[in-house]
């Protein structure tokens, strides 16, 4: 797997990221990767063709906004009903199976022609993808949202596959 096929601003750039079991990454490991990865794709001010194909599909794509629509009528329970970080994980796992039906058919829409494998590392890649076009066409909203869900999907993946009998994926 090539971190071009899951963010496709890079395959035009001269960076190439490579590690031989990247579903093995921790959550340190993987914040740096796109936390590198952010920086160089934020430091080029033009618009590449990749990311106007991406912003067209992004825009039109009536998932993406069912996902984003969804999101914002739930994420309100994290910050409201939650008194410890107990409840929180709880919370977050309660509202990823709501809307994980139509954020893994977004993923696979998105993804299923390149035949990219569903698992936590390339749908944590999917949901940063779509943060990094809507940070890059100036649609902050959608951003927050999507970087939000990048929480969840952190804490979830840290929480729930601990224990593997709990598999949200």
């Amino acid at each position: 797997m090539k971190m071009g096929d899951i963010i496709p601003a890079l395959k035009k750039m001269n960076v190439s990221l490579k590690h031989e079991k990247p579903g093995d990454m921790t959550n340190g490991q993987l914040h740096a990767v796109f936390r590198i990865v952010g920086e160089i794709l934020g430091d080029q001010p033009t618009v590449t063709i990749e990311d106007e194909e991406a912003w067209m599909k992004y825009k039109n794509n009536f998932l993406t906004r069912r996902v984003l629509h969804a999101w914002a009528k739930a994420r309100f329970k994290i910050y409201l009903n939650s008194t410890s970080a107990t409840e929180k994980t709880e919370i977050m796992a309660e509202l990823f199976e709501q809307i994980k039906p139509v954020l893994f058919k977004c993923f696979i829409e998105e993804y299923g022609v390149e035949g990219l494998p569903l698992n936590p590392l390339t749908f944590r890649a999917f949901v940063w993808n779509q943060a990094y076009i809507a940070r890059k066409f100036h649609c902050y909203k959608d951003e927050q949202y999507w970087n939000e869900m990048i929480d969840m999907i952190d804490t979830l993946k840290e929480e729930c596959f601990a224990d593997r009998w709990k598999n949200i994926y």
